[in-house]
């Protein structure tokens, strides 16, 4: 059978992280029995064995703190997620039914801001809830998906109804299965967001 790598990794961490509790223990212990010095040194030491084990906590959990913290350190352009604040009025135009106005100025921002998650989402609700372009909306959504390099929540929500209008368009689910097993291993998903394709892609195999 299998292994599950993160249930490894999680296990391996949690043996490390009970390692680390022993020793922060242990050092003030044995140091504090020889002196001043010794149980400063041993204080020392004992903090060092504390910040690994508290890392290690972070990890184990509170994956998702530590996952975002992680992102917004060390994360590249796939965690900056730019949101253009004239979405806004495109929103406004939309709920008073102005179609036009709401697909210009789409047009104009997205030229400025091609890869903004919360865009591209907003363009393909406008395509499959405004314009009745449901083959359209699936085209763009495809596209953005395959190129898409920035992390936002509304990746995970245009990947679930772009599968549904694969389906609508008859798509075969080998390649449909491909794809979202392609999208999983991506950074523009968290790891909750990937349990979501993963769960699709048990679906779609049922």
């Amino acid at each position: 059978m299998a292994l599950n790598r993160e249930k490894v990794f999680k296990f391996c961490a949690f043996l490390l992280f009970l390692f680390c509790v022993l020793m922060a223990v242990t050092r003030i212990v044995v140091h504090g029995r020889n002196g001043t010095l010794s149980a400063v040194a041993g204080l020392l030491e004992c903090l060092v064995w504390a910040l690994f084990a508290g890392l290690l906590f972070v990890v184990l959990f509170l994956g998702n703190i530590s996952e975002s913290f992680t992102a917004f350190l060390f994360g590249g352009r796939e965690y900056c997620d730019e949101t253009p604040m004239s979405l806004s009025h495109v929103r406004g135009f939309i709920a008073a039914g102005n179609y036009e106005e709401a697909a210009l100025l789409l047009q104009e921002l997205y030229a400025q801001f091609p890869d903004s998650p919360d865009l591209n989402f907003l363009i393909f609700e406008f395509y499959c809830d405004c314009c009745g372009k449901s083959e359209l909306a699936k085209e763009f959504a495809g596209n953005y998906l395959k190129n898409a390099a920035v992390r936002s929540e509304d990746n995970i929500l245009m990947l679930l109804r772009y599968c549904d209008l694969c389906l609508q368009y008859g798509a075969d689910k080998d390649d449909l299965i491909d794809f979202l097993l392609d999208q999983s291993v991506r950074n523009i998903y968290s790891e909750s967001d990937k349990k979501r394709i993963m769960e699709r892609v048990k679906g779609l195999n049922s």
